[in-house]
């Protein structure tokens, strides 16, 4: 199995996405979808991890949402994912099975996320 993460900048482009995604004909897929929304705490939980200030090129630190810690990312992904989901994206993950892999991030590529995989 190969996970697939991919950052979207709106609620629209990760939802075509999911239904592109549930529209193809795959063996075996899952899907986790996380935003920013009232369930997440973006308070004093989660990892800290350094990230750069945009403005300064200084790192900072960064809590990591629990729904992200579950996503196996090194600490400046996590960082990267959690800066866009607090800006208004949506993260999609996607497991699937290897042969699948290259597909699906075309899928989601096309719907307009930014992916990177991991094995």
């Amino acid at each position: 199995m190969v996970r697939i993460i991919s950052l979207f900048g709106s609620q629209a482009e990760a939802t075509r996405a999911v239904e592109a995604l549930h529209a193809s004909d795959f063996e075996s897929i899952e899907i986790e979808v996380i935003e920013n929304s009232r369930e997440l705490d973006y308070g004093d939980t989660g990892i800290v991890a350094p990230a750069p200030n945009a403005s300064t090129g200084v790192a900072g630190a960064v809590a990591i949402p629990d729904p992200l810690q579950d996503l196996d990312l090194d600490d400046e992904e996590a960082a990267w994912f959690a800066q866009g989901v607090r800006g208004g994206g949506v993260v999609i993950s996607a497991e699937v099975d290897e042969d699948d892999a290259g597909t699906v991030a075309q899928i989601l590529r096309d719907h307009g996320g930014r992916t990177y995989e991991r094995t």
